[in-house]
């Protein structure tokens, strides 16, 4: 009987400390993936410098639509 009960005990202590890291590693893993968004809202001049960049995106999807229709053409 004692030794029933020790048993249990020991597995609700063993399942709470698995409860408890999987809490623990699944906040880390939560500030790992927000970190990188903190760092962009922090400089104002980034910001301006991402604008820029959006204009030559622009760019690059134009050529791929030219790529696009010439294969397009070529196949009839």
């Amino acid at each position: 009987m004692i030794t029933m009960m020790m048993m249990i005990m020991m597995m609700m202590m063993m399942m709470m400390t698995m409860v408890m890291m999987m809490t623990i590693i699944s906040l880390i893993v939560t500030v790992l993936a927000n970190h990188d968004n903190d760092d962009n809202d922090d400089d104002d001049d980034d910001d301006d410098d991402d604008d820029d960049d959006d204009d030559d995106d622009d760019d690059d999807n134009d050529d791929s639509n030219d790529q696009f229709n010439r294969y397009c053409s070529c196949r009839g």
